[in-house]
């Protein structure tokens, strides 16, 4: 029986990275890419979803071309991303509404401070155990 490998995806805010670990949990295979950071107004950070969705798929592609993979082999597939940074996609096109906003990303500081009051910090801190804050997903999507 040939080796069984754990495909990794690291989403990071500068890049793209996939891994390939064996049994014994020692990186076989590891190739990476950047993309690009675009700062569209003072304060506002985005991603290019295409751009990162096409690096991850031709990472994957490399990792898969390399003489020590073998897809019969993959036993799993882990994913790690920026947990604060959205993203909507259309369900009927399947592709982006809008660029990815950043974590980083303080756009949503002002319905923060409209938001901000004892209740509303009170109800979002007994809820989720945060204080609001234009750093979480929620009011990205808003």
């Amino acid at each position: 029986m040939k080796e069984q490998y754990i495909l990794t995806i690291d989403q990071s805010t500068s890049g793209s990275k996939v891994l390939l670990v064996n049994q014994q949990g020692e990186i076989v295979e590891k190739y990476s890419r950047e993309h690009q950071q675009y700062y569209p107004r003072p304060g506002w950070v985005e991603h290019d979803p295409e751009e990162i969705y096409t690096n991850v798929i031709n990472l994957i592609k490399e990792v898969c071309k390399s003489n020590k993979f073998y897809p019969a082999g993959l036993k799993a597939i882990a994913i790690s991303n920026q947990r604060e940074t959205v993203l909507v996609w259309d369900k009927n096109t399947g592709r982006p509404v809008y660029p990815a906003i950043v974590w980083q990303c303080n756009r949503t500081e002002q319905i923060c401070e409209q938001l901000n009051s004892d209740d509303i910090n009170r109800r979002i801190k007994n809820k989720t155990g945060l204080h609001l804050d234009p750093y979480f997903s929620a009011s990205k999507l808003k």
